[in-house]
């Protein structure tokens, strides 16, 4: 199952059903990358910012796992971790941004839960 869910479309785990990610159309394709730099300008050096980065949450059950358009993860999560756990992080993102294609809102998670 990791395969399927880590290959293009993306697929995402909501409370443990599989939902494929919405294909970026042109709007959201300019927004992504433009938000991404305006979340990395506000985050200086206080974390890491990454677009389409995999999130695994696997405290609550049923598991869930997500791939936000953009995130951002404080340095101080960030260095409590060894490299290999930086790599599949098993955790929320601090922030995470998604942009909606129906609306082109922005959906906003945080380790807290969905805003």
């Amino acid at each position: 199952m990791q395969r399927a869910i880590d290959e293009k479309p993306y697929t995402e785990i909501l409370a443990g059903r599989l939902v494929r990610k919405v294909s970026a159309q042109r709007r959201h394709a300019i927004l992504q990358p433009r938000l991404a730099m305006l979340v990395a300008q506000l985050a200086g050096d206080r974390g890491d910012v990454g677009t389409e980065w995999r999130f695994y949450m696997h405290a609550g059950q049923p598991r869930t796992s997500l791939v936000p358009d953009i995130a951002f993860v404080a340095r101080e999560r960030l260095d409590a971790l060894t490299p290999e756990k930086r790599a599949y992080l098993d955790m929320g993102g601090t922030l995470a941004l998604d942009v909606l294609p129906e609306t082109e809102q922005i959906r906003a998670f945080t380790r807290d839960g969905m805003k």
